[in-house]
């Protein structure tokens, strides 16, 4: 009689076991998993501004057009901020000197036509002036690029591309006459501000 019992009872849980696992079996069953992630904001940077040479040029009584010898003059901006509320670089060019005295009065430098790196899908673009003439005198300051709200998240590069030794998307407008002997030198200051 206790084995008849215990045979019942092994049979129940079999049965049972075996019944479970066709429903479970026969059902589809569907969970779902939460998925979370955090991030911290970067910084806006700037991290690539351009050295420019002029070369060698004669003397003119004649207003000229001195271009680049760089065949690529670029800038980069790095957006890491992640709040979308924009920014924009502004220039200013300090008056031309050859270490003893200030020279080349009313010089400027004039870019034009830049290419601007092109962006993840859903990314706005920055808007680049184009031309853009930073007078050589210490004072004029020029917006070069502006990122308005949501734009320029990420990798910026503002590039002006020519050919090496002649690039005339960059030139040194020089006033006919005003050219002395020796070499000049200018500063350009290039100021990223974290608003449009």
């Amino acid at each position: 009689m206790k084995n008849i019992k215990w045979l019942i009872l092994i049979l129940t849980v079999y049965l049972t076991f075996l019944y479970s696992f066709k429903i479970c079996s026969a059902t589809n069953i569907t969970a779902e998993s939460d998925v979370s992630v955090t991030f911290t904001p970067g910084t806006l940077t700037l991290v690539q501004i351009p050295s420019i040479t002029f070369g060698d040029n004669i003397i003119s009584a004649n207003t000229k057009l001195s271009p680049a010898q760089e065949a690529s003059v670029y800038l980069k901006v790095i957006d890491l901020r992640g709040s979308g509320v924009g920014w924009k670089v502004v220039a200013t060019c300090s008056e031309f000197t050859n270490g003893v005295s200030f020279t080349l009065p009313r010089a400027s430098i004039i870019f034009t036509n830049p290419t601007v790196s092109e962006l993840f899908p859903g990314i706005l673009p920055i808007t680049v002036n184009s031309p853009i003439i930073l007078e050589a005198d210490g004072i004029s300051s020029t917006n070069v690029a502006i990122a308005e709200a949501n734009q320029g998240l990420g990798n910026n590069t503002i590039e002006w591309i020519g050919i090496e030794g002649n690039n005339e998307n960059v030139n040194l407008n020089i006033i006919g006459g005003t050219a002395t002997l020796g070499s000049h030198y200018a500063t350009i200051t290039w100021s990223l501000i974290d608003a449009p």
